[in-house]
């Protein structure tokens, strides 16, 4: 908890030198914008209107997201971190469309567009202001883990990237008398409506529930199966209630002939282990498993069959019955259209009843909730 604290008034001081800085652009850009008659400089300035906005939203986000846990928020108000993000790319394509709609009506009706060198200087300090700080954005991004300074670091290159355009515009327009304001105005509109996209499909995703990072994934992998006795792990889910608020749980096999007091306290100290080297509170099932050489025959056939690409089994286990022995397992299946459940069951049962007609297969076909598969991450394991 008093790392949240400490991330998130790191989080609310780059706000607040965002707001001060983008504050100064502001000014500048609008000056050298009404003073030349340029509409893409005067769009530009807009942008960075915009960039206070959305430092404003960072800056509220951050203080609401380290509110503690309560009654109604068990998992506390990580989240609003992930809605600030949305908001701002939201105000970004805004910007945008608005930009758009100025351009176009400047390429039909072109205004002369008069650029000092006062103002030159003013564009190309704005530029070396806006590169320090997606430096800084992208640096404090990485630090504190904070996905909204990521889209920010990516909006403050992207308007390095355009006002440099629009200054280069300006000064052809000057030397050449060629209008170009009204196109550069356009193509602007259009790298931050592209931009806005982008951002807007980055926010909404860990709101509707994002597979984890790989590293997690690869990270909590690792520490539960270099635990003692632990056979394997399946069935793992990761939830995310905001940066710094992860809960995981999973099923781990351990040897059936294992007493449960001695299971507990292997699988107490995997799930203390994952939380002080990861941060992630988790829950750990025990699911016993009884050596037989024979369901390990069968598991290795299925995997390797070539059934389906990157499919993994586990939970194999022979039940006899009073007729013909129930095999039952469950078959974990990439996430792609050219393997339906459906299609992928009836292959499994027919490959399982050529190699092993005596037995009577159940499978159950599943999907992982890490991304890829189980198959990808223990390659990488």
């Amino acid at each position: 908890m008093q790392a949240n604290k400490k991330r998130s008034e790191a989080g609310a001081m780059v706000s607040g030198i965002a707001i001060l800085v983008n504050l100064m652009l502001v000014i500048g850009k609008s000056a050298v914008g009404l003073a030349s008659g340029s509409v893409a400089v005067l769009g530009d300035a807009v942008n960075n209107l915009s960039d206070i906005a959305t430092s404003v939203i960072a800056f509220i986000g951050f203080r609401v997201s380290e509110q503690p846990a309560d009654a109604e928020h068990p998992y506390g108000h990580g989240r609003i971190e992930y809605l600030a993000s949305l908001c701002v790319a939201v105000m970004v394509m805004a910007v945008g469309i608005n930009v758009f709609l100025d351009s176009a009506k400047k390429c039909i009706h072109p205004t002369p567009v008069t650029i000092s060198a006062w103002m030159g200087v003013v564009l190309l300090a704005s530029v070396l202001v806006k590169g320090f700080l997606f430096l800084y954005f992208r640096r404090m991004s990485r630090k504190i883990k904070a996905s909204i300074f990521g889209a920010t670091a990516a909006d403050s290159r992207n308007d390095a990237m355009t006002t440099l355009v629009i200054l280069v515009a300006a000064l052809v327009e000057k030397t050449w008398r060629v209008a170009v304001d009204g196109p550069v105005g356009v193509a602007v509109s259009i790298y931050i409506m592209l931009n806005g996209i982008s951002l807007i499909r980055d926010g909404i995703s860990p709101i509707l529930g994002r597979a984890p990072d790989r590293s997690v994934v690869v990270g909590i992998r690792k520490l539960v199966e270099s635990a003692p006795h632990v056979l394997g792990m399946h069935d793992l889910l990761v939830h995310d209630y905001g940066p710094g608020r992860q809960f995981a749980s999973a099923h781990v096999e351990m040897p059936a002939d294992m007493t449960p007091i001695d299971m507990h306290e292997i699988i107490d100290a995997v799930e203390r282990q994952v939380q002080e080297d990861l941060g992630i509170q988790m829950v750990i099932h025990c699911d016993p498993v009884v050596k037989d050489r024979r369901a390990d025959e069968m598991r290795h056939f299925l995997e390797t069959s070539g059934i389906c690409k990157g499919m993994t089994v586990h939970d194999l286990r022979i039940v006899p019955t009073s007729t013909k022995a129930k095999v039952m397992f469950d078959c974990v299946i990439p996430y792609t259209k050219r393997n339906p459940e459906e299609d992928v069951r009836e292959r499994v049962v027919t490959c399982f009843n050529q190699k092993y007609p005596e037995y009577l297969c159940i499978p159950t076909i599943e999907h992982s909730f890490t991304g890829d598969g189980i198959a990808g991450e223990t390659d990488e394991t």
